[in-house]
């Protein structure tokens, strides 16, 4: 059990990994606490919590101690990440991070967080990757936003596809809830490889996704684990001619009886596909359903459903976020587990690489045509340097070298070096991720 003590604040911090179902409900009590959420204790939320355990395993929580009572906690997820053409690579994910009121800006947090990348860099994994729950906070551990997304409300009797996109043939089924997990994960597998920025599930994480009510902070809460499709999470898959199934949604309905008739309201959770053909069938079928008259969800900025649609002016945009920033460990691994768009070379200093102390200065060299780079430490003159937090932008295929560079966020050491670095990173589709956690 790892064990670490910290002064910080001016006082003592004890860091350690829970162990216990008592550790896992003390750090569920912290979570929620830090957000101001109540805790259920007693037999409830000790139900809710042995029936979570097969998903919890595949995890590890982190427990932040002053003077033997928990004061702040973080939860970590074994995980691969899509990279743009290339294989996946390692990473850790971070999540439930919270601090007891009391004890914020005393490095209680920044305690945690240096914990966990240490043992990402430590272990071997590429980056440290999370859902951020305001833009401001990770910026300063070195974290970058990879992949961008939008809040979406499409009107049903606007949202029609045109006549002339391509559209997979096959039928659409509605899953019953005992073949979900003979299903969804294998359609899941193929389609995440389409962008980068996705993440890998673990049949126990599936299990947490497909039957939580009302997500985490509700299981935490003592909300008993559902069985699949109590929880009103319904699950549509396309199977192409063959029978084969090739994409598939995840969805609930709200169900909303009004005088002018039913305006039911639909939450698609996410679409995954094998292709772009099945993916807009199951968005037609989506949004032609009995009795809905909007449908929600969160899209890549460049999803294929809004440029297919017939009114293009039909969807209205409530948000748009960073979904997933990444904290790279391994700079050199990283850039060489990716593919690139054209031939290029371009010396690259990186700061605040983790275990560096010195800045790192990696030489970057793509062949004609493409693909996987040759990537290796240089003694050359760097001609641009950038942050590890900046390098994680563009990673993944999405951000702008120039832009970085127009802000003074980048720094060219060769006029041009930038447009050069976009013309290698830049990626289509951009980047996107599925997996919340």
């Amino acid at each position: 059990m790892m064990r670490s003590a910290r002064t910080v604040g001016g006082m003592d911090v004890t860091l350690r990994i829970a162990t216990s179902d008592d550790d896992l409900l003390e750090a569920a009590r912290v979570d929620l606490g830090s957000f101001g959420l109540p805790f259920a204790r007693g037999r409830g939320a000790r139900a809710a919590l042995r029936r979570s355990l097969g998903w919890r395993r595949t995890t590890t929580t982190y427990l932040a101690e002053r003077d033997g009572a928990a004061v702040g906690t973080a939860r970590t997820y074994d995980m691969e990440l899509t990279t743009p053409g290339g294989a996946p690579v390692p990473v850790l994910g971070i999540g439930d991070v919270g601090v007891l009121p009391g004890h914020r800006g005393t490095g209680v947090f920044r305690s945690l967080i240096e914990e966990i990348l240490a043992a990402v860099h430590e272990s071997g994994r590429v980056a440290a990757v999370l859902h951020a729950a305001e833009s401001t906070i990770y910026g300063r551990f070195g974290f970058g936003p990879a992949t961008r997304g939008r809040r979406v409300t499409l009107p049903a009797h606007r949202s029609n596809l045109r006549a002339d996109v391509v559209v997979a043939s096959g039928h659409q089924e509605l899953l019953e809830p005992q073949d979900w997990m003979e299903v969804l994960p294998e359609v899941y597998r193929r389609g995440i490889g389409r962008r980068g920025g996705e993440l890998s599930r673990s049949t126990e994480i599936w299990d947490k996704v497909l039957c939580s009510p009302g997500g985490d902070d509700g299981l935490l809460a003592g909300g008993v684990l559902e069985e699949p499709g109590e929880s009103g999470l319904l699950a549509l898959v396309h199977r192409g001619p063959g029978g084969e199934p090739a994409a598939y949604a995840l969805y609930r309905i709200a169900e909303s009886w009004q005088p002018e008739g039913p305006l039911h309201t639909m939450s698609v959770q996410e679409v995954v596909a094998s292709d772009t053909a099945s993916e807009l069938a199951v968005w037609r079928a989506l949004l032609s359903m009995d009795l809905v008259s909007a449908v929600e969800t969160w899209l890549p900025v460049d999803a294929p459903l809004l440029a297919a649609l017939e009114d293009r002016w039909a969807p209205s945009v409530s948000g748009e976020h960073d979904k997933l920033w990444v904290r790279l460990a391994d700079p050199l691994r990283a850039l060489a587990s990716r593919h690139y768009r054209a031939q290029g070379d371009c010396v690259l200093e990186i700061l605040g690489a983790a275990g560096e102390g010195q800045p790192l200065t990696l030489g970057l060299s793509v062949a004609a045509g493409g693909g996987h780079a040759s990537v290796e430490r240089s003694d050359r003159p760097a001609e641009i340097t950038l942050g590890v937090a900046e390098l994680a932008e563009v990673w993944l295929g999405g951000g702008s070298m120039q832009q970085l560079a127009a802000l003074g966020r980048v720094v060219e050491q060769f006029p041009g070096a930038a447009g050069r670095l976009d013309a290698l990173f830049g990626w289509s589709p951009l980047p996107w991720v599925t997996h919340d956690f």
